[in-house]
């Protein structure tokens, strides 16, 4: 599956829509530090780290470039977030999400 094939999915699988690319890093390193307290493995993400994650977030989204993040958790469960832009320039004839916030 592509990242982008997210935009063919029910639109009750997409949690919300941006219509900038600087609130969209917001939300994800949001999510992020939802997750953070259950991280199995937190020594381990710390040598990425918050601060580099969400840089890189900000800096690839403007760009068109879809971010996905998946964390193992503790008690055996896995978190998976992303941001997938819209319009996308591996499917530009999707049609993108819009109103879901």
């Amino acid at each position: 599956m592509r990242l982008c094939d997210w935009l063919i999915k029910p639109h009750n699988r997409i949690v919300t829509s941006f219509d900038q690319a600087g609130d969209a890093a917001t939300w994800l390193i949001d999510q992020y530090d939802m997750a953070c307290p259950s991280f199995h493995l937190p020594d381990q993400e710390a040598k990425i780290g918050r601060e580099h994650r969400h840089a890189g977030a900000a800096e690839a989204l403007p760009g068109g470039t879809d971010i996905q993040w998946g964390f193992h958790l503790k008690g055996e469960r896995f978190v998976s977030m992303g941001v997938i832009c819209c319009p996308n320039k591996h499917a530009p004839d999707y049609k993108c999400p819009k109103g879901r916030r």
